[in-house]
């Protein structure tokens, strides 16, 4: 089932990569793709989000499911494709970096989503979401 699942990944990264090949690529849609991907993280991780002053999520803990797991890290595996796969010719030198830094935000994302999978080696990151979701509703402006 492992194995089954990596596959499909790289089918997805790599059918992902090909149809950026296909789009022009330009700096907005860098953008673009980082607008949405830190609203998505925002929504997806909303104690770290409320730990950064933005209370929208405050009523929710993240969703450690297997299910919400595996398309979190689904999520960034195509989104990484699509970035590594945008060709950066003729960008200013600052958007050339912003593609770089956002890509390297992704990969490592992905690394340590694959290699450390904290969700099942360390308990304390369960201990750690409630006392830090406790401890920013109590440190909130209202």
């Amino acid at each position: 089932m492992g194995t089954t699942r990596r596959i499909a990944r790289f089918l997805v990264a790599g059918l992902a990569a090909l149809w950026s090949l296909s789009a022009v690529a330009d700096p907005a849609e860098l953008r673009k793709l980082a607008h949405d991907f830190y609203q998505w993280r925002d929504a997806e991780l909303p104690v770290q989000t409320s730990g950064q002053g933005g209370h929208r999520y405050d009523d929710r803990l993240t969703d450690d499911s297997a299910q919400a797991i595996t398309a979190g890290r689904d999520h960034i595996v195509e989104l990484l494709a699509k970035v590594k796969a945008m060709p950066t010719d003729g960008w200013s030198r600052d958007d050339r970096g912003d593609a770089i830094l956002f890509q390297a935000q992704l990969e490592g994302l992905d690394f340590f989503g694959r290699t450390l999978d904290q969700t099942s080696t360390d308990p304390q990151l369960y201990v750690s979401e409630c006392s830090t979701a406790i401890f920013t509703l109590l440190q909130k402006d209202y």
